[in-house]
């Protein structure tokens, strides 16, 4: 990570320079480093935005929620209010898998994906079905 983090500066490719950023920011959150996760993850959730990639500045500003930072981005999306386990149960089901498929694709137990779908809807007005998830993912962005 190192190595990417210095050739980062050369970079001329935005895309990329996000998701570096945002992987960084993700693994400092997961070490405990908050304050230092969410500069990277504020980074990397702009460099989205301004690139129209919604699902990972959804992904961003869910990692960046996580790590107890404001969201920075505006006309945010229903998904914002999710943590990044449900977000990703949520784009698994939104693929049109299974939960058992969804279980073994994020290395989950079939219950604990069975658990964050019943957040999901908890969390998302209007969801109370697989189907509206999936639509609201649709709607959404890639």
């Amino acid at each position: 990570m190192d190595q990417a983090l210095a050739q980062l500066a050369q970079v001329t490719a935005p895309f990329e320079r996000g998701r570096t950023e945002f992987a960084h920011g993700e693994l400092l959150r997961r070490q405990g480093r908050r304050s230092e996760a969410r500069r990277w993850l504020q980074r990397g959730l702009a460099t989205f935005e301004r690139l129209g990639a919604s699902g990972w500045a959804a992904r961003a500003a869910a990692e960046l929620h996580a790590a107890g930072g404001d969201r920075v981005a505006a006309g945010g999306t229903p998904l914002d209010g999710l943590t990044p386990q449900e977000l990703r149960v949520a784009l698994a089901v939104g693929r049109g898998v299974t939960n058992h498929e969804a279980a073994e694709q994020l290395f989950l137990s079939v219950k604990t994906v069975e658990f964050h779908l019943g957040n999901i809807y908890r969390k998302l007005d209007g969801v109370h079905r697989r189907a509206q998830l999936v639509r609201l993912l649709s709607q959404s962005g890639p």
